[in-house]
């Protein structure tokens, strides 16, 4: 997690403002909650609200000898989903709130030069 918030902190999002403890506890914290509430709830409401019968798509996997139930495949892209939805709302929290919540860059500090 400490490596992940120094690359989004150089990398990802320049920022300009100085490292801090309690930046770095708001990232940690905004992770946390993003793997432990928000996957866990996308993945509960994929596969317990919307699961429907996959006759289809496990006809499918049979057909290339994959042995994946329609279960398995509700769960698997349940999991596809929550990753997809937590980098969305992590990239989001980060930009908006953490990390870049006090500095502005110019499109020459973005930019390369031609």
């Amino acid at each position: 997690m400490a490596v992940s918030y120094f690359l989004n902190h150089h990398i990802v999002f320049r920022s300009k403002e100085k490292h801090s403890v309690m930046r770095f506890v708001h990232f940690f914290a905004v992770t946390g909650l993003v793997i432990l509430a928000i996957q866990s709830l996308v993945i509960y409401l994929m596969t317990h609200f919307l699961a429907h019968e996959h006759s289809a798509v496990v006809s499918l996997l049979r057909h290339l000898h994959i042995a994946l139930s329609a279960k398995a495949f509700d769960l698997n892209l349940a999991k596809l989903l929550a990753v997809l939805v937590a980098m969305i709302w992590n990239f989001l929290i980060y930009q908006f709130v953490i990390l870049n919540k006090n500095s502005k860059q110019s499109d020459d500090d973005v930019l390369p030069k031609a």
